[in-house]
Parts: C-alpha cells; sequence; structure tokens
C-alpha cells in the first residue's frame, strides 16, 4: 500500500518557496481533469494532490538545496562596514517609521547626504566609517544603499545618486500632497 501524502508538508514548503498558489492551481486542475475522466471525487482528490507533490516537490527540493548551498556562503562586506550582526547597534535607534515607502526613501537620501563624509576610496578600495557620518543610517536599507554606491566604479557612482535623488524626490513630494500631516521619517528633522 503506498504512503499516504504529507499534504500539510506539501503546503508548507510550497508557501516557504512561494509556490503555493502555483501548485493548488495546479491541483485543482488535475481534480477537474480526473473528474472529468470519470475518478471518483476520493480517487480524484488522491490523484490530484500526488500528481502536484510529483511536479513541485522535485523543484522544491532543488530550490531549498540551493538556499542552503547560499546559506554557507559567507556574506559580502564592504571593508568599515559593521558586520550584519553589529547592525543594530549602527542604526539610529530613535528612527521609527512604519511606512515602507517613506523607510526607503530615508534610507536613500541619508546615503546621499552622507556618502562624502562616510565612503573614502583606498588603495585596497572602498572604506566606510560610519562614524564620520554626521547622523546615524535610519535603517539597514541606508548601509545597503551605501554598500551599492560604495562597490560601484567611480564613473557610476554619480548615476547612482542622481537616480536614488530622483526617486527620494518623488517620495517625497508625494508625501507633501497627502496634506499638512507631520513627517515621522527622516525628513521629519529636515523639514
Amino acid at each position: 500500500m503506498d504512503e499516504p501524502i504529507d499534504k500539510a508538508g506539501i503546503c508548507r514548503r510550497l508557501a516557504k518557496l512561494g509556490l503555493r498558489e502555483a501548485g493548488d492551481r495546479f491541483r485543482d486542475e488535475v481534480r477537474k481533469r480526473l473528474r472529468a475522466e470519470g475518478a471518483t471525487r476520493e480517487a480524484a482528490n488522491e490523484g490530484a494532490w500526488q500528481e502536484m507533490a510529483d511536479t513541485f516537490l522535485p523543484a522544491a527540493e532543488r530550490a531549498e538545496g540551493k538556499a542552503a548551498a547560499n546559506a554557507e556562503l559567507p556574506a559580502p562586506q564592504l571593508p568599515g562596514m559593521p558586520a550584519p550582526a553589529n547592525i543594530n547597534a549602527a542604526i539610529d535607534p530613535a528612527y521609527n517609521e512604519p511606512d515602507p515607502g517613506k523607510r526607503l526613501r530615508d534610507g536613500l537620501l541619508w546615503t546621499v547626504e552622507q556618502w562624502m563624509r562616510v565612503i573614502a576610496d583606498t588603495e585596497t578600495g572602498p572604506v566606510a566609517t560610519l562614524a564620520a557620518a554626521s547622523v546615524p543610517p535610519p535603517n539597514p536599507f541606508a548601509l545597503m544603499v551605501l554598500s551599492t554606491y560604495a562597490l560601484s566604479p567611480l564613473d557610476k557612482r554619480r548615476e547612482l545618486i542622481t537616480r536614488a535623488l530622483a526617486f527620494a524626490t518623488k517620495a517625497h513630494d508625494a508625501d507633501s500632497t497627502e496634506g499638512d500631516q507631520p513627517q515621522t521619517g527622516f525628513l521629519g528633522d529636515v523639514d
């Protein structure tokens, strides 16, 4: 006798990989096909689960294997940047912006304002000294943008800053049309 399918386990694995919705749609289509071919309700349901498992689990196993292999790689680190375990120590503890769009804007603006203070190009590569910033970074996104900027070729840096500033300015302009709501993000202190 065949071993019963771990339906909950399949669903958890697919959900973790972002494939749950696709798996459910696939299973529903197989169930409909099997019912149209004359299978009983129970047989169509079990057959649909089995076909979903046979189709999606190999892909899930490959994706999980790749994720495990990537987890073993050391995280890239810019010289002078805090190690991932110390990121919270580098971030402004008073910063508390709930809106994700404003957090992105604030991280971009911090980078635009601070990069000349923080990044130094040395013979061995760029070095970031966060202590040289006039204010601490508002969030981890600001550090990611700073790293991206610092690791970019010199001729691309101006373009990156221009793009970041244009995006952040658009986000700020959209906020100013919302009315006279007080700014609680990084710009709240600037305005």
